[in-house]
């Protein structure tokens, strides 16, 4: 399930990394979203590499260093969780290649941390994708469809 309690979870266990990177965490958690079956610990660790792509994205950058988590329910129904960044951004051509096993941008990495969250989300039936802020930095974000009353026993 993911819920602004499993949000906050995953925020505590990279919080270090955050304040070592001297970022600004702002969250702008929905309340009183659907609820959302799934395993716990492979959604946080989406959201966990999301986050650390982020802090990577943002470790070259002078200026300020903000990231920003949210959630809310999009017009579908759907719980969607995004991480905002105010990094480098993604480039264009590299977009359609994001989720792809073994493809990076870094000089250290495997490229895998995208792929696995990408599995991880479609296991779970929903969306993953990423999006560059027009102001710079970017934006990843997935989607999970709400649990129907037969999953949770109603």
């Amino acid at each position: 399930m993911i819920s602004t309690d499993r949000i906050d979870e995953a925020i505590a266990v990279i919080r270090r990394d955050i304040e070592r990177q001297s970022g600004a965490l702002t969250r702008r958690l929905a309340r009183n979203l659907p609820l959302i079956l799934g395993d716990r610990v492979q959604l946080q660790q989406v959201l966990i590499n999301f986050i650390i792509n982020a802090l990577q994205s943002m470790a070259s950058v002078d200026g300020r260093r903000e990231l920003t988590v949210q959630s809310r329910m999009d017009p579908d129904g759907n719980v969607v969780v995004a991480v905002r960044d105010t990094g480098t951004g993604i480039q264009e051509a590299n977009l359609p290649q994001l989720f792809e096993p073994f493809f990076t941008t870094r000089s250290s990495g495997m490229g895998m941390g995208l792929a696995i969250s990408s599995s991880i989300v479609e296991a779970h039936r929903g969306e993953i994708w990423a999006s560059n802020n027009p102001e710079g930095g970017a934006t990843f974000s997935f989607s999970l469809p709400p649990a129907v009353k037969e999953e949770v026993g109603m």
